[in-house]
């Protein structure tokens, strides 16, 4: 029975959604359920406004794979709303991944009061924690309250800092019934909805203005892009004419700087190569790995904020945080360095 001072289970939701969109968060991916059904009725008022994109399906596995492709490929926070109980269960593969990939996913998982649970209702489970040490917080909005703080502090570690990397946020919102608006309320023309969707702006650090390359020492280095490493790694090795190994979730294969084929290529031409500077995680390339285990070649790898997919000390690599530093080490392409690799 709803409590007299306590907020209905939409009014949270519109509160959730209206808190994501303004900090940036402009996709959700939604599998259909009874308990998230205040998040499915807010949703489509923020889409008919034209505020939010919904996508619908079924599986919560996929959905939770489609979010992680979305967050990765537009570089914005997505997210992911399913009902009660093992539904939530079906996301912690993505989640996983989104972990070790410093992914922002957002889930949000239905879920019903207190009261109901260990009575035996229907799809009640304990999953305020479900996903344990692969989010950066589970934070619990108690059913008939207000969200704004939970929505602020998941906000914030969904972006990270230079303590602790960006990455999937679990946010549980327990609803009581009625999980629905009030029979004469629509759709279209929310009030709630005349909010301006704000632009995300995560957490990245300031880049650093570079040294001109003509001060810097010729040297045979190649840029590996792993992982994420986007856009950043091929501008660095386009400025300095060198050549790159981008893989291809790496979202930076383009340019002429980047060798097709490298992975067989390596195996050729690695006698060469006296440095090796290192953009993103490096995936399944077996080559790949067998040039950064090399000892006799110098390897650094660009971080200028902490990722989760290592340890630190773990790597032979050595981090580097200053553009500037990055550049000198790397030097400027040798003599027909980039036009040997792009001849072979």
């Amino acid at each position: 029975m709803q409590q007299p001072d306590e907020q209905r289970a939409i009014t949270t939701a519109r509160h959730v959604l209206s808190g994501l969109i303004r900090a940036g968060i402009r996709d959700l991916v939604i599998s259909p359920g009874s308990r998230s059904a205040p998040l499915a009725y807010a949703a489509a008022e923020a889409e008919a406004a034209g505020i939010l994109a919904i996508h619908v399906r079924i599986d919560e596995r996929s959905a939770a794979f489609m979010a992680l492709g979305l967050s990765q490929s537009t570089g914005r926070p997505v997210a992911l709303a399913a009902t009660s109980g093992s539904a939530i269960g079906q996301m912690l593969p993505a989640v996983m991944e989104a972990n070790h990939t410093a992914t922002p996913l957002l889930v949000l998982s239905a879920d019903r009061p207190d009261e109901l649970h260990g009575t035996g209702a229907s799809q009640s489970t304990r999953q305020k924690n479900l996903f344990g040490e692969h989010v950066r917080l589970a934070a619990n909005v108690a059913a008939g309250v207000d969200p704004g703080d939970q929505v602020q502090q998941a906000l914030a570690a969904l972006a990270g800092d230079q303590h602790s990397a960006a990455g999937p946020v679990q946010l549980n919102l327990q609803f009581r019934d009625p999980l629905v608006p009030a029979p004469q309320e629509r759709i279209i023309g929310q009030a709630w909805t005349a909010i301006e969707p704000g632009v995300w702006q995560g957490s990245a650090p300031a880049q650093q203005l570079g040294m001109p390359a003509q001060d810097l020492v010729p040297r045979r280095t190649v840029v590996i892009a792993g992982h994420g490493a986007g856009a950043e790694a091929q501008r660095f090795a386009q400025e300095l004419g060198l050549p790159l190994f981008a893989e291809p979730s790496s979202n930076a294969r383009f340019s002429a700087n980047a060798i097709g084929h490298y992975r067989p290529l390596i195996a050729v031409g690695m006698e060469h190569i006296e440095r090796v500077v290192l953009f993103g995680r490096p995936t399944l390339s077996r080559p790949v790995g067998k040039l950064l285990a090399n000892p006799v070649i110098d390897s650094v790898i660009w971080q200028p904020a902490p990722v989760a997919w290592y340890e630190a000390g773990r790597r032979r690599e050595t981090p580097v945080s200053s553009w500037s530093q990055l550049q000198e080490f790397a030097g400027t392409g040798a003599e027909n360095w980039l036009a040997a690799w792009q001849q072979l």
